[in-house]
């Protein structure tokens, strides 16, 4: 099923008929290939596109295409490779008798577009004013100016730059090592929605109006098979600074009932609090042995973390930047982990219980965890640790027994100013590379091999003990 937008296709393709062959004394005939190689994109209208009802009847040819048309819309909606353009709002001063929320039709398409596209291609035109576009945002970086977009009426929007309406008008833009958002990005974010179970898609469906009462039942059939069939093959899923409540965490938890081959979940800046993630949570743990990745990353509204022991495939797990997140729940039955990414976590003092049974693990980062005071003895047990970053620990005074760490490869501990003492390190035998700059607590440095590269700038008494060499300055 192709088509595209009609004033663009009839213009264009009347330039591209200029463009026939030198010599030639003919047209290029406007087949559906000729047309498919020399068309720049398509854009499909569903009601335009497919044969309505005139005088409340379609010929038996119009009646077989749009049926063919009909089952086969996943093909429109739901592909994660075409953009999805959602008009949820009439022009002011239209007088409809039903609103875009109100149609059943208009809910089974944006459902579909919810299931598995990249949140930068969910976009709801609807929800664009001027207004909108000219909010007054702030750099993200501290201390950074106000920049007010300016309206097109003005005369100073004239003088402003490409690169500045760009990024007015950009999904995600770069600014100060940070990422920030522009008016597309703003229709994502207001609007992206998650993805519908298909117990939960039928009973919204059920408070919604159809012009012909039958097509409920048949929409609810096609959106059951479409979602089972993408949600059920889907690897990875994403989802990156939505303005979500507890109602998409739990049609998020749901949907995941059905992604039984799902390896990574990713929800980056997003406002969840313990009960979201406890309703995502329960729906991995429901549909799948096969998550190898959890990122919940600067999602700063977080607290603290519910239970995740039933996801025991875990291999990484990233809560980095959850500056709020203070407890975190016992890890002795993620026994396959080898990844754990918790810098950032400002408020965490401690952690947790289970330590000891992470006997897989090889990178643990605790950067810039500022109120953590110490590391418990559990951490030697880490037999598989290969790095351990403790960089901006500024409340660690020092650090337990590591003797055990045989596979240890990389200590970072730079910044660490309240740092005054380290074990003796003549037992890591695979230890290559220290940081311990600016570590200005730290008097002596035991048992460092020869073969290690230690990066610091030490004050002048610190002392470097190798194992069985002089003490090197």
């Amino acid at each position: 099923m192709h088509c595209v937008w009609y004033r663009y296709y009839s213009e264009r393709v009347q330039q591209l008929k200029k463009r026939k062959p030198k010599g030639a004394r003919y047209e290029p005939p406007l087949t559906d290939e000729w047309i498919l190689e020399a068309a720049d994109f398509g854009i499909f209208l569903d009601f335009a596109s497919m044969h309505q009802k005139e005088d409340d009847k379609r010929t038996d040819i119009e009646d077989a295409l749009f049926r063919h048309a009909l089952a086969n819309l996943d093909v429109i909606y739901a592909h994660r490779g075409l953009a999805l353009l959602l008009s949820t709002r009439v022009p002011e001063g239209v007088d409809v008798s039903r609103g875009y929320y109100d149609r059943g039709w208009t809910n089974f398409e944006r459902a579909l577009g919810h299931l598995i596209k990249p949140d930068s291609l969910c976009i709801d035109i609807g929800l664009f004013t001027v207004d909108k576009a000219c909010e007054t945002y702030e750099k993200h970086y501290v201390g950074g100016p106000t920049f007010t977009p300016l309206r097109i009426g003005e005369t100073p929007f004239a003088s402003r730059s490409v690169a500045e309406l760009a990024q007015q008008g950009s999904y995600n833009y770069s600014q100060s090592f940070d990422q920030c958002r522009g008016l597309l990005g703003a229709l994502v974010g207001s609007g992206r929605r998650a993805p519908l179970s298909p117990e939960a898609f039928a009973a919204l469906i059920a408070t919604k109006q159809f012009t012909n009462g039958a097509d409920a039942g048949m929409v609810i059939t096609l959106y059951r098979t479409t979602a089972s069939r993408l949600l059920g093959v889907r690897l990875k899923l994403e989802y990156h600074e939505l303005a979500w409540g507890t109602v998409d965490y739990q049609h998020l938890g749901e949907a995941l009932t059905y992604c039984g081959m799902l390896e990574e979940l990713a929800l980056d800046k997003m406002g969840m609090v313990e009960a979201d993630v406890a309703a995502v949570v329960a729906g991995l743990a429901s549909a799948t042995s096969k998550l190898r990745t959890l990122r919940l990353t600067s999602c700063t509204a977080l607290v603290s973390l519910p239970d995740v022991s039933a996801l025991k495939s875990l291999e990484e797990l990233d809560l980095s930047g959850c500056t709020s997140l203070a407890t975190l729940p016992d890890v002795s039955a993620l026994t396959s982990l080898k990844s754990l990414d918790w810098s950032g976590l400002l408020s965490l003092a401690a952690l947790p219980e289970g330590m000891s049974s992470l006997t897989s693990l090889e990178s643990l980062c605790l950067d810039e965890c500022v109120s953590l005071a110490a590391l418990p003895e559990s951490v030697n047990a880490l037999t598989s640790l290969k790095e351990l970053h403790l960089g901006v620990c500024t409340s660690l005074k020092d650090l337990p027994d590591l003797s055990a760490l045989k596979s240890l490869k990389a200590l970072i501990c730079g910044s660490c100013t309240s740092l005054v003492t380290v074990p003796d390190m003549s037992a890591l035998t695979s230890l290559r590379s220290i940081d311990l700059g600016d570590c200005t607590s730290l008097a002596a440095l035991p048992g460092v091999s020869s073969r290690t590269t230690v990066h610091v700038f030490p004050p002048p008494h610190l002392e470097f003990a190798s194992n069985g060499d002089p003490a090197r300055q």
